[in-house]
């Protein structure tokens, strides 16, 4: 999906508002990814996609209604042909733990969908992880 959008504006549960520029071919997933690196541990409720326009801002697209999981306990897979102990995920700056929002219209099980997640954000495997969700 192709955002039409040139910012990307996201309300946390605590009230706290945080926007960030967004490139016209941005994937959702990968919006979503820098939201949730920049607020933190707080979380997302609701999106606002916004262009302008001649008459001003539109808010072009929302996503709301986020579900919140947290990952943790990740036990990372850092071995390779050339290393095949692995190296140290702190050295790799790989988190132990790590809060997942999803749009409650989007497909996301955490016990089958969790290392697909971390592998495609961190681009190592796991070998396992723990999870919850957050109300």
């Amino acid at each position: 999906m192709e955002l039409s959008s040139n910012l990307a504006i996201a309300i946390n549960r605590d009230g706290h508002i945080i926007s960030i520029a967004v490139d016209k071919s941005e994937s959702k997933d990968s919006v979503l990814h820098r939201l949730q690196n920049l607020i933190g541990g707080f979380g997302i409720d609701e999106v606002l996609l916004i262009s302008s326009s001649v008459d001003g801002p539109v808010v072009t697209e929302h996503w709301g209604g986020m579900r919140r999981y947290r990952l943790y306990n990740i036990a990372w897979d850092t071995s390779n042909e050339n290393h095949p102990e692995g190296d140290d995920p702190v050295i790799l700056e790989l988190p132990n733990e790590v809060i997942v929002d999803i749009e409650n219209d989007d497909i996301f099980d955490p016990t089958e969908d969790a290392a697909d997640f971390l592998s495609n954000n961190y681009g190592f495997c796991i070998f396992s992880c723990s999870w919850e969700e957050i109300k």
